[in-house]
């Protein structure tokens, strides 16, 4: 590792592996990260979103040129960003912070829209998803009637909910608060980002908030507000159709669904448990 940091003159900084789910990532000095990509054009990619992204004021990383003046060199498929100032929040210990994140998100989503023409984003299509990934993986053990409900419900409202770029991974680890000043100073990682239903984000940040509390009385009533609290913030500024409100139990079964075929094609049978119970517990709450 130190040898691809001579080409940013680092090679004698402390290097600490960022807990990720690939490993991929490197603290440099707490004051850089190091990133590993599988080809430049995905590093080149991420460059350009970003710079986009802050042209239209959103807090994202700054990526540092190499010695040689070059943000992709012969140093490999490596990226090196400045590390943001900020914190990540639990919105179970600072629910005010709710609203916060639901303007900071209908913000970025009006940005992803913005810069559309500017950026080619993968098309994905959320129902052909379900059709050619989820619903095969899923096995004999998801009730069938949670299956046909999920399924008719998505054939039913997919088609008329907006699709415009998605961050696609949206969870307390890839953003930044100033708790102090209420506000989101850093959004990280766009790596999965592609276009379909921005309804997808909100119901994979508020489906895993609540994955290990859902039997907690107290936890879902606090995840029931600062759900109620997110929508409202996002409404603000990027107002949701009715038809989102109402699709959004669906989307939040469908995503554990989705997780439940992930985890069984890794062969994890305790993760795959889990998101099935949860995809139980919203499909209860219709």
């Amino acid at each position: 590792m130190q040898d691809i940091l001579k080409c940013w003159g680092l090679e004698n900084a402390a290097i600490t592996q960022i807990d990720t789910h690939q490993k991929h990532a490197w603290d440099i000095d707490g004051r850089y990260v190091l990133k590993y990509y599988k080809n430049p054009e995905t590093i080149m990619a991420n460059i350009k979103l970003v710079h986009l992204l802050q042209s239209e004021d959103i807090p994202v990383v700054a990526y540092i040129p190499t010695l040689d003046d070059s943000l992709v060199s012969d140093c490999g498929h490596y990226a090196l960003a400045e590390k943001l100032a900020g914190e990540h929040v639990n919105l179970f210990e600072n629910p005010h912070m709710a609203a916060v994140f639901g303007r900071a998100l209908g913000q970025l989503h009006a940005a992803l829209a913005n810069i559309e023409a500017e950026f080619e984003f993968e098309p994905k299509d959320y129902l052909k998803t379900w059709h050619n990934y989820i619903l095969p993986g899923l096995g004999e053990d998801v009730p069938a009637e949670i299956v046909q409900h999920t399924q008719n419900e998505l054939e039913s409202i997919y088609l008329s909910l907006p699709k415009q770029p998605i961050h696609r991974d949206v969870h307390a680890q890839n953003v930044l608060f100033d708790a102090e000043n209420e506000k989101v100073v850093g959004w990280l990682d766009f790596d999965l980002a592609y276009h379909d239903a921005r309804l997808f984000d909100i119901a994979y940040m508020f489906a895993g908030l609540i994955m290990d509390s859902y039997d907690d009385a107290e936890k879902v009533a606090a995840w029931e507000r600062a759900l109620a609290d997110f929508l409202n913030g996002y409404d603000s500024i990027n107002p949701l159709l009715t038809g989102e409100r109402e699709a959004l139990n669906t989307f939040m079964v469908s995503i554990e669904l989705l997780f439940v075929t992930y985890w069984k094609s890794q062969n994890n049978s305790g993760e795959a448990e889990k998101a099935l119970k949860l995809a139980k517990w919203f499909y209860e709450r219709r």
